[in-house]
């Protein structure tokens, strides 16, 4: 099995089957990462396509000091917030991927359903760098330098961010939980 440096080299040499594949191994991420940004399948497909395109137009800029995984990913929030600024409509939670639930009595997945929904609902409430740290930490995996480097931030900056959206989340969910009872 060929590393992704050795794509990654491959691709700045233009071998295109190394492109391919090296894009391959993203595509699942960068395009479940821009349904949850764009909460719209068509826009995430649209924009997974412009990220791809971007990538192969700039690989050769790339700069093996930073990780790619955080390099295709700035790229991807970029297009996602151009996309965002063009159609400048509020996000649509009905556009969100469904989850996989996992095999449960009727009573678990009705308060899973109901709890992740809540869940989304605040995560789309939140300010829009806030929401980003959080889509990128929980659909992404990625560390909090990967996110700086993302975000091209620096990491006390997604740190905050991120505890600033722990607790607006924290407080959204609470009183959710509050008009429930």
């Amino acid at each position: 099995m060929v590393s992704e440096v050795e794509l990654i080299e491959k691709g700045k040499a233009g071998d295109r089957d190394a492109m391919a594949e090296l894009l391959k191994s993203y595509e699942k991420r960068i395009y479940s990462y821009l349904c949850r940004m764009l909460s719209n399948h068509h826009d995430a497909e649209e924009v997974t396509q412009e990220t791809f395109v971007r990538v192969i137009r700039n690989i050769g800029k790339y700069r093996e000091e930073g990780l790619f995984k955080s390099w295709i990913f700035q790229i991807a929030y970029r297009e996602g917030l151009k996309k965002i600024k063009k159609r400048d409509l509020p996000f649509d939670l009905e556009e969100l991927p469904e989850q996989e639930e996992p095999t449960a009595g009727p009573d678990e997945i009705l308060f899973s359903s109901e709890r992740i929904g809540e869940i989304t609902e605040a995560i789309q409430k939140l300010p829009p760098m806030e929401k980003q740290v959080v889509l990128l930490r929980a659909y992404s995996g990625m560390t909090f330098k990967e996110i700086a480097q993302t975000m091209d931030t620096p990491l006390n900056t997604a740190l905050g961010r991120m505890r600033n959206a722990s607790i607006r989340l924290r407080k959204s969910l609470n009183e959710t939980a509050d008009k429930h009872r």
